[in-house]
């Protein structure tokens, strides 16, 4: 599912967000065969149509499964059932004990659309029965289970209210971990809610509310789950129809199993620029004040978007510096992250190409107790192809490379995972 809503609603060009219009990106993804308002959170880790920053939500990995085409009427049902076929070269994710493996997956999913002028919802969910060829042990009917909702309303001209909670669980780790770092196969789940208020106090300036509750945890010895909380304000001048300055204020409260408690203050300027008429940079950055027990480190804490809508569909780059965690290792860490995505829906009638890469730095801050320095990137493209109005063959390989020092030298791991498989969706409409 897509969230490629990254503007206004409405179109109002004095917005100051500067982004691209919301009715615009809701149109390319309809025309992609895409939800709306679901999409880039789950490739890039990262959510444009709230004001939240940073990294919120796991890298893509393997099929897009959480899949609802384009619907009519005000109230729409989607169930869906995927077969598909995984070689993994590496089930464990550990260099030390590397097992191949065929697994054959049943995934069903149901997706739901609630559509009015200034009120929207979307929401899917599924889970995943995985039948091994080799290791029978391994056989279990939810290895994997996601849930995504976006709401969005507008109760006035001046008032938008946004909502998201995504949830994520798998056997693998670096599928579930939010900084997207494997700490092996186990059990891991996180969940992220995320509301946001933005408020327009004159016609060139709105101010914005927001936060987010992130939750990890692991099911394995060694890792430390975590809780980190979130709340920001800012406002926004639009200088021009074009562009708009901001500033505004983040507080982060990061609570990790068996570590000293974190506070993290971050000022920020910054702003937004629409490049053209289709593409739209935004930037914000600061100092990041993270105390802890005993000590205060400042780091810098910088955000940049850059997102482009064509005829032939969409991509869009970013690049995120922040103190987080790291996937359960460690006590509060410096993450940089690099993602992006590349969306071709229009090329050939009825393919959908995808690129979604991301590439993450974690290094301990301050006094934290177990000291790491872990890279991690993935790569996942993949490919659809709508054979029948409601039946595609879909298919994807995911590259994982995880690198690593400090405390966590022994989880050092190389994946490769290639999936084939049919996706079955009936849309339902209940209210036209």
């Amino acid at each position: 599912m897509c969230p490629r809503a990254c503007g206004c609603p409405r179109g109002r060009s004095w917005r100051g967000s500067g982004a691209v219009n919301r009715k615009t990106l809701d149109a390319e993804a309809s025309d992609r065969g895409h939800a709306p308002q679901t999409e880039g959170g789950t490739i890039s880790g990262t959510w444009p149509g709230l004001p939240v920053l940073g990294v919120l939500l796991p890298p893509r990995v393997g099929l897009d499964l959480l899949y609802a085409p384009p619907t009519q009427g005000r109230l729409a049902v989607t169930p869906s059932l995927t077969v598909s076929e995984e070689f993994n070269d590496n089930i464990f994710l550990s260099s030390a004990n590397r097992r191949s493996d065929f697994i054959t997956q049943f995934t069903p999913g149901v997706a739901l659309a609630i559509k009015q002028p200034d009120f929207r919802i979307m929401a899917g969910y599924n889970f995943t029965a995985e039948v091994y060829a080799r290791q029978e042990n391994l056989d279990n009917a939810a290895n994997r289970q996601n849930f995504v909702t976006t709401a969005f309303y507008e109760p006035t001209p001046l008032l938008t209210l946004n909502l998201i909670d995504a949830f994520s669980y798998s056997t693998n780790s670096n599928a579930a971990s939010l900084s997207g770092i494997s700490s092996g196969r186990q059990e891991a789940w996180s969940n992220v809610l995320a509301p946001s208020l933005d408020l327009r106090l004159t016609p060139r300036t709105t101010g914005h509310l927001f936060g987010a509750y992130a939750l990890e945890r692991f099911g394995g010895q060694g890792t430390q789950g975590s809780d980190v909380y979130r709340i920001g304000t800012g406002v926004d001048f639009a200088v021009s129809p074009r562009g708009s300055v901001t500033g505004g204020y983040d507080f982060a409260y990061l609570d990790i199993k068996g570590q000293p408690t974190a506070l993290v203050h971050t000022p920020r300027v910054g702003g937004t620029y629409r490049v053209t008429p289709t593409a739209t940079a935004t930037f914000s950055g600061g100092p990041s004040f993270v105390v802890s027990e005993r000590d205060t480190t400042v780091i810098p804490a910088v955000t940049a978007k850059l997102i482009e809508v064509a005829t032939w569909g969409a991509m869009s780059i970013f690049y995120d510096r922040a103190a987080s965690t790291a996937g359960g290792f460690g006590g509060p860490s410096e993450n940089q992250t690099v993602g992006g995505s590349v969306t071709a829906a229009k090329l050939w009638r009825g393919v959908v190409l995808d690129f979604s890469p991301r590439y993450t730095m974690s290094k301990s801050v301050g006094i934290a107790p177990s000291r790491i320095d872990i890279e991690a990137l993935t790569l996942n493209p993949s490919v659809s192809y709508q054979i029948a109005r409601n039946i595609a063959v879909v298919t994807a390989y995911t590259f994982f490379n995880q690198r690593t020092g400090g405390a966590t030298s022994t989880v050092a791991v190389d994946q490769n995972r290639v999936f084939i498989g049919l996706r079955f969706g009936y849309p339902i409409s209940i209210y036209q």
